[in-house]
């Protein structure tokens, strides 16, 4: 409303300065003002079309900040359930990883006491009993192994 006064003083003072018949004064005053109406008008629609266009994009940044929020959440439940999966496989793979060592303990000593059994079947003593003996730790880790699973 400011502008709208301002625009209208400059406009009588500027029709004030011109000289010539009060009739032209007039008729180049009205003028102005009719441009100056013309102006306003198209300044406002031009604030209006700003206003509308600001407003389409606060309510474009609500809905990509719900988005982003929604994202976050996703993503931070996405991330847990990878540290737990990441946790699982660790677990897992140090259980295979046992087994392994158990049935490596399981096989030398069974291994053994059958190259053992060979050697006594042969009647060769002192191998049967020298094999046996390469196998003893393998064979009573065995034994605990098995003590454990009854």
């Amino acid at each position: 409303m400011a502008v709208t006064w301002f625009i209208l003083a400059i406009i009588f003072v500027g029709a004030t300065a011109v000289g010539g018949s009060s009739i032209r004064r007039h008729s180049a005053l009205e003028r102005r003002v009719v441009t100056a109406e013309s102006l306003l008008a198209e300044w406002d629609a031009r604030i209006a079309v700003m206003r509308d266009h600001a407003e389409q994009l606060r309510s474009h940044l609500t809905d990509t900040r719900t988005e982003l929020v929604s994202t976050k959440r996703m993503l931070q439940t996405t991330r847990s359930l990878l540290e737990e999966a990441a946790v699982d496989i660790r677990t897992a793979n140090d259980a295979a990883e046992q087994h392994r060592r158990e049935m490596t303990v399981l096989k030398t000593c069974l291994a053994g006491a059958a190259n053992a059994l060979q050697y006594m079947a042969a009647a060769d003593h002192y191998r049967a009993l020298y094999v046996m003996t390469s196998v003893d730790r393998e064979c009573r880790e065995a034994r605990a192994l098995l003590a454990v699973t009854r």
